[in-house]
């Protein structure tokens, strides 16, 4: 990334206008070139330093008003403390997240370079291939995914996965849980209750919805938005536009 555009985008993420696509790239650099992170720390002390000097020009001065130190302290603190939190949700977590899996019986998983996997544990960042059977994926944010094989998966943070391939049954079971789903064509940015995500490659990427609403994001062509209800179902096309939706019409087609 070329250090003015790095710049701007820090400075785009303090003033809130950094897409998940962006914010995606800044959590990358942060974590992976120290100079990234020093930027972004000098980003949060000045903005603590604007948001104090910009309290003080707009307040009326008083005969004789002391200095107020414990203010300004107390807005560099706010304002380090924020940086941090980013760091950790940002950056932090979504590396060292676990998913709990279930390999069912007659299944075989492995790593990319031919290990087996035998674990109860998905880290975060690790694909798995699932050469034949199924996986049951149960996320830190509460939601579910049963994958069918041959298929594989990547956890990317408590309430996101990456499919490359295969057939995938997802639920969220409780209301306070979340699943986002990626792939290299779209993005399920709202998971319902209970979907199913078919990435098999002898047919068009499809989703169905079997109970809630599910958000679809295109990632090619048009990049096309759409909202689907329980009983829709969706096929992207090549052109990066979703087609065959069922159910109701108002969907944003």
């Amino acid at each position: 990334m070329r250090p003015r555009a790095r710049e701007q985008m820090i400075q785009d993420a303090f003033d809130g206008g950094l897409d998940e696509a962006r914010a995606a790239e800044l959590r990358m650099a942060i974590r992976e070139s120290p100079e990234s992170l020093e930027l972004y720390c000098n980003q949060a002390i000045l903005e603590s330093e604007l948001r104090h000097h910009t309290a003080a020009l707009n307040r009326p001065v008083l005969p004789e008003e002391p200095r107020r130190i414990w203010t300004w302290l107390a807005s560099a603190a706010a304002m380090v403390l924020a940086a941090v939190g980013f760091w950790y949700w940002m950056v932090y977590l979504p590396v060292h997240s676990v998913a709990r899996v279930a390999v069912a019986a007659g299944s075989v998983v492995r790593y990319p370079d031919g290990t087996l996997f035998k674990e109860e544990k998905l880290r975060s960042d690790r694909m798995v291939v699932i050469e034949e059977g199924t996986m049951k994926v149960s996320l830190a944010s509460g939601a579910e995914g049963e994958i069918e094989g041959p298929a594989s998966v990547r956890l990317l943070a408590a309430d996101r996965m990456e499919l490359r391939s295969g057939r995938t049954h997802c639920q969220v079971p409780d209301k306070a849980a979340r699943l986002r789903v990626t792939t290299d064509r779209f993005e399920v940015t709202e998971g319902g209750r209970d979907f199913w995500v078919d990435l098999r490659r002898d047919k068009y990427p499809q989703i169905d919805v079997t109970r809630g609403e599910v958000r679809l994001t295109s990632l090619i062509g048009e990049r096309q938005q759409v909202l689907l209800h329980a009983g829709d179902s969706a096929t992207l096309t090549e052109t990066g536009r979703w087609g065959e939706v069922h159910g109701s019409p108002e969907k944003g087609m």
